[in-house]
Formats: structure tokens, C-alpha cells, sequence
């Protein structure tokens, strides 16, 4: 297995992201105003992936930081 946990799934694409001149966004941060409910909709309870509602909450969010990165146009 070659990620134990979340926070070295992360640790590992910022570390590869960061060594390429890339920015990396944490899209965990895009799921903390959902409610729980809300949040239990956008992962398939059997093996913790995203549903189409969580994709919809990441593609929302990266818009977002992408516009205020100046990458993107509203």
C-alpha cells in the first residue's frame, strides 16, 4: 500500500506538486462549511471515494482558487 493515510496522500502530492514548481490546493478544505449530511453525500460510504456530489463541491472549489489565483476568469 503505498499511502497509509490521508495526511501522507497529501504530504506526497504537495511534496511532488511543490518540486515541479506547481501549486497544490488541499480540496479537503472545500468539504469543511458542508454539513455532516451534506459530507456524507459527496464519498461512497465502501471505500471513502467521490461521489458526483463531491466532484461537483472540488470542481466549485478549484474554480474558485483558480479565479483567485488570477489562473481563471469569473
Amino acid at each position: 500500500m503505498l499511502f497509509r493515510s490521508s495526511e501522507n496522500h497529501h504530504r506526497f502530492f504537495r511534496t511532488l506538486a511543490e518540486s515541479g514548481g506547481a501549486r497544490f490546493v488541499d480540496v479537503t478544505k472545500f468539504f469543511a462549511p458542508l454539513s455532516s449530511a451534506e459530507r456524507t453525500q459527496c464519498f461512497f460510504p465502501f471505500d471513502g471515494h467521490y461521489t458526483s456530489k463531491g466532484h461537483e463541491v472540488i470542481a466549485a472549489g478549484m474554480a474558485e482558487a483558480l479565479m483567485n489565483a488570477g489562473v481563471a476568469a469569473a
